[in-house]
């Protein structure tokens, strides 16, 4: 596929590892990036101990050099650092090692990381006493950093945790009754909010093998088929794609949505090369390390 091969011959380049070309490393792209590598069969070695200067020494990764906080990094980086541990060319020696205590201290991290809690009320209809990860510290949980911190233990071996415990709780709390969800919330004010694409792929994501059966998860698989076409941004149709991977519904035509997604014209603000990163994974489809990771770290 010429847009992949595209991306994955770009990504090695330092100046790929921002969130714009020529932008200073900043953590996500790295951890994204060196995911798709991974995926990919290539060599990840260098964006991995970038990623790793990036680790501060209570476990979180922040943004950038010099920007610790806030901490959302930290899932996608253990992520990064697990997948690579489990891949079929596996880091030796010091860097095996490296790795392994980086992953062990970013989930010690994210265990002690905790969305605020909100008292009930009638102003919003999700339950705001369970505890997820947010965005920013000291904020309520949001879906799509739950979800990536949820993978990440899934990814270390820490699904019985109580946190990931109460992570599912949260997302399957999060969908919306017909399917799809939001960024949060549910019905607020008694209007019940429209789905997105982007973060109901990546519950679907993170949900896989711990709720397959579950109504909501099934009517969120339904409604995000239905609502990719050919006007959505490669970014979300990637996180739709590796929902479906991951919930075994991955269509027939994706490598061909894909790339026409990645033909269009892109506005080069923010999250660029995230995106092209996730695409690439998205490509792998059931073989993508975020799909085996998420489904191995399954509870039983």
């Amino acid at each position: 596929m010429p847009a992949i091969d595209d991306i994955l011959n770009a990504l090695p380049r330092r100046d790929h590892w921002g969130y714009r070309i020529g932008e200073l490393p900043a953590a996500e792209p790295l951890a994204l990036a060196a995911l798709a590598l991974i995926g990919h069969g290539r060599d990840a070695g260098p964006l991995l101990e970038e990623l790793s200067k990036l680790q501060g020494s209570d476990g979180s990764v922040g943004i950038y050099e010099g920007q610790t906080a806030p901490h959302w990094a930290t899932s996608q980086s253990a992520l990064a650092w697990c997948a690579a541990l489990k891949s079929k060319a596996p880091p030796k020696g010091d860097a095996a090692q490296r790795y392994r205590a980086a992953v062990v201290r970013a989930c010690e991290f994210l265990v002690r990381l905790e969305g605020k809690t909100i008292p009930p009320g009638d102003e919003v209809s999700h339950n705001t006493m369970l505890v997820g990860w947010p965005w920013v510290e000291s904020t309520h949980s949001w879906l799509e950093p739950t979800a990536w911190a949820f993978l990440a233990l899934k990814a270390a071996d820490m699904r019985s945790h109580p946190r990931a415990e109460e992570a599912v709780a949260l997302m399957l709390d999060r969908l919306l009754p017909g399917g799809g969800c939001n960024y949060g919330n549910t019905i607020v004010l008694g209007q019940t909010l429209r789905p997105h694409v982007q973060p109901t792929g990546f519950v679907l994501l993170a949900l896989a093998g711990d709720a397959d059966d579950h109504e909501r998860v099934v009517k969120s698989v339904a409604w995000i088929s239905q609502a990719i076409d050919d006007d959505t941004t490669s970014g979300s149709l990637a996180a739709a794609l590796l929902g479906l991977a991951a919930q075994r519904k991955f269509p027939a035509d994706a490598l061909p949505r894909l790339e026409h997604a990645l033909s269009k014209p892109t506005i080069k603000l923010g999250a660029e090369l995230p995106r092209r990163s996730l695409a690439a994974l998205a490509a792998l489809g059931d073989k993508s390390p975020l799909v085996t990771l998420s489904r191995a770290g399954a509870a039983a």
